[in-house]
This record gives C-alpha cells, structure tokens and sequence, in this order.
C-alpha cells in the first residue's frame, strides 16, 4: 500500500511501558477513526514508537489510484489528498496533544508530512518549471538526471502497479520521451532509506484517555 500521509511527533519525555502502551494505545484508535474519515477505499494505519525520547511515527496507507480517482483527475486528486494529509495531522495531533495535556517545552518537534503524493506534486511543480522555460534549450545532463531520480524514488515507494501505472501515465510527454543520459560510475549516490527502530505491538482499543501518560507530564 502506498504511504498517503504520516504525523511525526518527538517529545521530550522518557515513557514508561505502560505509558507508551497508553499512547499506542490512543493513537492507534484516534489514527483509525480520522484515517476513514480523511482517506477512505480501505485505509489503514501503520504506528511505530522509538525507545528514548518519546518519538511516534503514524503512517496513513492506502490505494492511491482509488483515492485520486474520487476526484475526478490525477492533479486535482493530489492537491486534495494532500489537503487531506495536512487535516490529517492536525486533527490527531491536536486530539493527542489536549487528551495527554501535552505542555509546550516537552514538544521537540512536529511534522505533517505529505506522503507519495506531496512527493508526485513537487515533482510536477517542478516539470512545470520546465515546461514553462525557453523550450529551444534543451535540459541540461544534470536536470534530467534529477528528474529522473525523482521518478525512479517515487515508483520504488508505490508497490501496488496499479498505483505506478496511474503515476508513470500522467507524467508530461516530454518526460517519458526525454533521452536520459548516463552519469559516471563514480558519481552515482545510493538512496538510503533509514528506518526507525520500532516498538510495541499490534494495534489495541484504546479507552479514548491518556490518563497515566498525562499524569506523568502534569508533574513538571
């Protein structure tokens, strides 16, 4: 399934189990019930917390084909979704953040990051650029090397083939007729993915309160 929005949220706060159970816990219901009602066609979530400071990685995944084709076209759907993803975010944040009585000074950072489809927009914004310059120039070796990578990351990250072939077909023209010239050996710079070291388990039912957590950053 194809990643279509995520909440990152570091705090800096030193859980216990059972307080990360609560979070768990809570983000897993709070995660589900948004992510139907945002992103829709059979949407899940995925929920990963680092040991140390309190990080939280929640992932939204879900049919990008399905998703973009209630929207009637590929651009409209991406700028929807994307307004989604931002929704998103915001709601359980804001629902975790009232519900654990998260103070200020213990939040270190919060992302709302756009998924595959921020990743598809901002390639287009830039194909767009290209298109809209002097079309008797022709792209330089470095330009389409770098469009090139874009595409290739964004279609290593989309494992459904319907989700690739809805993205490579409404790719401009120019693009998929472009020659792509080779760079050197030594010049080739490897795409490295890092992971989070996660844990807890699968997903619970929570009873909707983050008492304990709570308790614990009302003491400061």
């Amino acid at each position: 399934m194809t990643k279509l929005a995520e909440l990152y949220i570091n705090l800096d706060v030193c859980a216990s189990p059972e307080e990360k159970e609560a979070v768990i816990n809570y983000l897993s219901e709070v995660g589900h019930r948004y992510a139907n009602e945002y992103f829709r066609h059979g949407s899940s979530i995925s929920l990963e917390v680092e040991d140390g400071s309190l990080k939280i990685w929640l992932t939204v995944l879900g049919g990008l084909y399905l998703s973009i084709g209630q929207y009637g076209s590929f651009r409209a759907g991406l700028d929807f979704l994307a307004e989604d993803a931002r929704s998103f975010g915001d709601t359980v944040k804001g629902s975790f953040f009232r519900e654990a009585n998260v103070p200020n000074h213990k939040i270190t950072r919060v992302e709302r990051r756009l998924g595959i489809p921020g990743k598809i927009n901002r390639l287009l914004r830039k194909l767009e650029k290209m298109e809209e310059a002097d079309t008797t120039n022709k792209f330089t070796r470095d330009e389409i090397i770098q469009i090139r990578g874009m595409i290739q990351n964004i279609v290593i990250k989309l494992d459904d083939p319907k989700d690739k072939k809805v993205f490579l077909e409404n790719l401009p023209e120019f693009v998929r007729e472009s020659p792509v010239p080779q760079p050197a050996e030594s010049s080739l710079i490897p795409i490295i993915a890092l992971k989070p070291k996660v844990i807890g388990g699968p997903l619970l039912e929570s009873d909707g309160t983050l008492r304990e957590f709570a308790k614990k950053l009302g003491k400061k």
